[in-house]
């Protein structure tokens, strides 16, 4: 998936590079695993709805309209859904929840537009010290809300303006003159999308109170006479096993959902042995619309790890090695305050597809 991954944190990473020799000479750099989430956040983004094996892309077809040709999306909206860590409670850096503000935008500076997967550097502005995003014409300002209902009418003359270039050859350092080559096969275009979440009346000066993820929204366009590929669709994960012994028997941890977050019990300092899986069909079996020559290629699931506290044996695990260990104390320890920790965990595939669920671990002694 074309992700930062894990959701680089570019302001945070920018205020440490900006410190001087000086200022870190001598001074303790022990920096924060991957893994470790103790502050507001990205930890996914999801081109699709919370259903199970929800559509992972766009699609839109060329077609006969008023006046000439038209663009037509084969829906009125894309369902967009981040998936967000706040941690907060005894002993951790914010004591009480604080709500948080979900604002979408999607980026069309021209290194993004024209060069698939890059992220326009004009879109990368985003410390305290950068203008307002609002007000930054290399971004689209798309809308809020945790889940967000992306109209596609909102995309149409994004998609069709790069289409329209593409097409008479005014792309990717193109003249626009001279005969053009008809694409034979379905146009793909990564359209950035970027995610900003604060927290309601944060400080603005203040780096952990904003927090900014990116995905790729997949869009296929199919001209005339051509059809569009079987959509993508996300991967659901299944059960994620859990036991104190590496080959014991293990038993499924409760995820949180909307309603309530269901407490695990396990035993402070204790290893617990983690086994993650999908459920079945996620991988997907699926022709490559490119010049490789490939025929079928299934899909490969990569899982992502996160965690409150403590160490895991592994950031990443796949299905050909799906097990991973936690302790809540080899390296940044539970606060003896702290009655649980959260565990995180992400799915993701090649084509863009996510899953994401959280589990909270009660201590015991």
């Amino acid at each position: 998936m074309k992700t930062m991954q894990p959701m680089k944190r570019w302001r945070k990473l920018a205020a440490v590079l900006a410190l001087s020799s000086s200022q870190l000479a001598g001074c303790e750099t022990d920096i924060d695993a991957d893994t470790l989430v103790r502050e507001l956040r990205v930890l996914s983004l999801r081109v699709g709805s919370t259903d199970k094996f929800s559509v992972a892309d766009a699609q839109a077809e060329v077609k006969p309209g008023p006046g000439g040709l038209d663009l037509a999306f084969t829906t009125d909206h894309i369902d967009l859904n981040a998936f967000v860590a706040a941690p907060t409670g005894p002993g951790r850096r914010i004591a009480s929840p604080r709500p948080l503000v979900y604002e979408w935008y999607l980026c069309i500076g021209p290194a993004s537009l024209f060069s698939p997967g890059t992220l326009d550097p004009s879109c990368r502005k985003w410390l305290p010290s950068d203008p307002d995003p609002m007000k930054n014409s290399s971004l689209r300002y798309l809308g809020s809300g945790q889940s967000f209902p992306l109209q596609t009418a909102a995309l149409k003359d994004v998609v069709g303006g790069v289409l329209q270039i593409l097409l008479t050859g005014g792309g990717a350092g193109g003249s626009g003159g001279g005969t053009v080559k008809l694409p034979e096969k379905p146009i793909s275009l990564l359209l950035p999308l970027i995610l900003r979440a604060r927290v309601d009346g944060g400080d603005p000066s203040d780096i952990r109170d904003r927090e900014v993820g990116v995905t790729y929204l997949r869009t296929w366009i199919a001209l005339p006479g051509m059809t569009l590929p079987v959509p993508n669709r996300n991967p659901a994960l299944g059960d994620l096993l859990a036991g104190p012994d590496e080959e014991g028997q293990k038993a499924p941890l409760l995820p949180c959902t909307q309603a309530s977050c269901p407490k695990n019990k396990v035993r402070r300092g204790a290893d617990l042995f983690l086994l993650s899986s999908a459920q079945s069909g996620s991988p997907e079996t699926y022709v490559p619309i490119d010049d490789s020559g490939r025929s079928e290629v299934t899909e490969t699931l990569r899982y992502s790890w996160f965690s409150t506290d403590g160490e895991f044996d592994r950031e990443r695990t796949g299905d050909a090695q799906p097990k991973n260990k936690w302790n809540s104390e080899p390296t940044r320890p539970a606060p003896a305050d702290a009655p649980f920790a959260t565990i995180w965990l992400v799915t993701q595939e090649e084509r863009g597809g996510s899953d994401a669920r959280a589990y909270e671990l009660e201590f015991t002694n």
